[in-house]
This record gives C-alpha cells, sequence and structure tokens, in this order.
C-alpha cells in the first residue's frame, strides 16, 4: 500500500502556474502577501511566495498564525493579512466567496476581501510512468489531497480507477487515514 499526497509531493512546486484576479495589489500590499506566505509551511504558500517578484523587501511579520489545511494570518507593516481557502476567509465575512471548483487561496487585506490567487498544478516529471510501474506491481494506491476535487479527472488518467482519491483532507484526516491503514490487521495467506 502506498499513499501519496498531491501538492508538492506528485506536483512540482516550482513550476506550478500562479495568476491573480481581483483587486489591484500596491507594491506595498504585495511586500506584505510575500512576507506572510514565506513564513507558511504549506507548499501553496511557498509557491505563491516564490511567484511574487524576487525584489520586495523581507520585513517583520508580526502575530503570524497558520491554520493546518485552511489559512494563515499575519500583520506586515499594519496591513492585516489573511489568506486561505474560501471557507476559511468566509468565517471572516460570511458569504462573500462562493464555494468555488480549482485550487484558490483568498486574500484578505485589513478585513477586506481583495481577490484570489490561482495556482495550476504541474504534476512532477515521470509521475505517468511511476504510476504505471506500481499498478502494475499490484501496489494499492491511495491519493490524498487538501484541495478540492477539480483535479480528479486528471489524476485518474494518470494513476487508474482503482486508486482512491480523497479531496478536502485536514491534515488530521490525512493522519487518521494512514493510522487506520497501519491499524488494519494485513491478511495472512
Amino acid at each position: 500500500t502506498i499513499v501519496l499526497d498531491k501538492t508538492g509531493t506528485i506536483t512540482q512546486n516550482k513550476s506550478s502556474k500562479v495568476s491573480y484576479e481581483g483587486t489591484p495589489l500596491t507594491a506595498k500590499e504585495l511586500v506584505a502577501i510575500k512576507n506572510i506566505t514565506k513564513q507558511s509551511s504549506h507548499p501553496l504558500s511557498k509557491i505563491i511566495a516564490l511567484s511574487l517578484t524576487s525584489e520586495t523587501e523581507t520585513v517583520l511579520v508580526e502575530e503570524f498564525q497558520e491554520y493546518a489545511g485552511s489559512g494563515l494570518e499575519g500583520t506586515v507593516n499594519n496591513i492585516n493579512v489573511k489568506m486561505g481557502s474560501a471557507g476559511f476567509i468566509n468565517q471572516f465575512n460570511p458569504g462573500i466567496i462562493s464555494y468555488e471548483t480549482g485550487t484558490h487561496v483568498h486574500v484578505m487585506l485589513n478585513n477586506v476581501h481583495m481577490g484570489r490567487f490561482t495556482v495550476s498544478n504541474q504534476y512532477r516529471e515521470g509521475i505517468d510512468d511511476l504510476a504505471s510501474r506500481l499498478i502494475k506491481e499490484n501496489f494499492e494506491l491511495h491519493i490524498l489531497s487538501g484541495d478540492n476535487n477539480s483535479e480528479k479527472e486528471k489524476l485518474v488518467k494518470i494513476f487508474d480507477k482503482n486508486t482512491q482519491l480523497l479531496f478536502n483532507q485536514s491534515p488530521q484526516q490525512k493522519l487518521d487515514f494512514i493510522k487506520s491503514l497501519q491499524d488494519f490487521p494485513l491478511a495472512t495467506s
């Protein structure tokens, strides 16, 4: 049995395409966003941080908090930044964001929803061949993702319909899934 996480494991962080749509951001706001995302351990935050121009200055981030699998917040140069999933941002301003498909990271500055970053996944080179070999060797495969199921069809093409795909998984749910597999008694032949 092999369990793989999607973002940052079978996808490549450094070659993902990042776009922003929403209210145009000032240079000062971009500095705040870059410095907040640099603090995060989440692969999507790291992708966004890398996509923002490297000329931005490094400044102190105050009151940084990361909410595993949901979002993050902190203050930079008196700008309060909240970034994360639609569900995370809706906690602060209910109903402002619909629950859409795709990999989106919403941005709220000083309690105003500004827009969202969209991250297009680029799968690692050779992942198709690896998946084929593992399937041929009869490994039981599982893919876990904190993202929604917008990549489901692409993943089924890569891994096949017998691979279990679990989406919208929190870090705790991922750990619980692994534990359930470890606790499952192996059949003896």
